[in-house]
């Protein structure tokens, strides 16, 4: 810090190194004010639409998170979306959603937290699509698809499509997690609302009970 101006652009990248490390040892409280530091540097020098920028505050956001402050939280990471700074293909963005999807959620608000989960999903899918993520990020979607499934019983019942396809696309997940009794469970559900909506000979049904069978 002390062989760098002030007004250095390199100033604003450090700030947030040193916030990632912070973070990184628990120390909530110090990382907050250098993400903080680091969003106002990197605002100034790049603006709002900088992946830089976003990034800054996404790691505000989550810092947040740790901190227990809900409101803020959410706010920071709906300042991340609407930077625009993000990537569209990019897990920081899915998570940002995925945050409002659960504020959402929590707040009674179920037809914004169901339009924030699907677009998460969308994000986190076409990551994995693209093997661009890694066996511990699935629980991200893991969490989406679990309360998806909730919002569903009350926008279509028990017996719908889109149900049958969130139990086939959480029962995946939970193989790559290795929560195998969990897959089962969901493989299970998958086929009864397939079979019901469907018949016992549609390619879902099949779909599902090959991988019930591995």
């Amino acid at each position: 810090k002390t062989s760098l101006d002030d007004d250095d652009e390199d100033f604003g990248v450090l700030m947030h190194f040193i916030g990632n490390s912070l973070f990184a040892l628990k120390k909530y409280i110090n990382a907050l004010s250098y993400f903080e530091d680091s969003t106002e540097r990197k605002k100034m020098h790049y603006g709002i639409n900088d992946e830089e920028y976003a990034m800054a505050v996404v790691d505000k956001a989550a810092t947040y998170v740790k901190l227990g402050d809900e409101t803020r939280a959410m706010e920071s990471y709906h300042d991340a979306i609407e930077s625009g700074g993000l990537p569209s293909d990019s897990w920081e963005l899915g998570i940002a959603h995925k945050y409002l999807g659960g504020f959402f959620f929590n707040k009674n608000m179920f037809d914004a937290s169901f339009e924030s989960y699907n677009v998460a999903i969308r994000i986190f899918e076409w990551c994995i699509d693209n093997g661009q993520v890694s066996t511990l990020k699935y629980d991200d979607i893991v969490q989406c698809y679990t309360h998806l499934l909730e919002l569903e019983d009350d926008r279509s019942g028990p017996i719908s499509e889109s149900r049958g396809t969130i139990c086939y696309k959480l029962a995946n997940c939970y193989v790559e997690v290795n929560r195998h009794e969990d897959a089962v469970l969901m493989y299970r559900e998958a086929i009864m609302i397939q079979s019901q909506i469907f018949g016992a000979d549609h390619l879902s049904v099949a779909n599902s009970l090959h991988n019930l069978g591995n």
